[in-house]
């Protein structure tokens, strides 16, 4: 199974934030919007949060 076949939206590879190796960075995208998310793992949690985007 593909993500695309779950999704229709398009996701990111996940990139590494080169100073805290617990964050990470992905993007989503679509027909007329992208959005940026951060990925943080804390204290056995994933806390993410989201941090730009942009909608046409």
């Amino acid at each position: 199974m593909k993500l695309t076949d779950v999704t229709s939206e398009n996701i990111s590879k996940i990139k590494k934030d080169k100073k805290n190796p617990d964050k990470f960075y992905i993007s989503t995208s679509g027909n007329s919007y992208e959005s940026d998310y951060s990925a943080e793992y804390k204290n056995g949690k994933w806390k993410l949060e989201m941090f730009g985007g942009i909608v046409i």
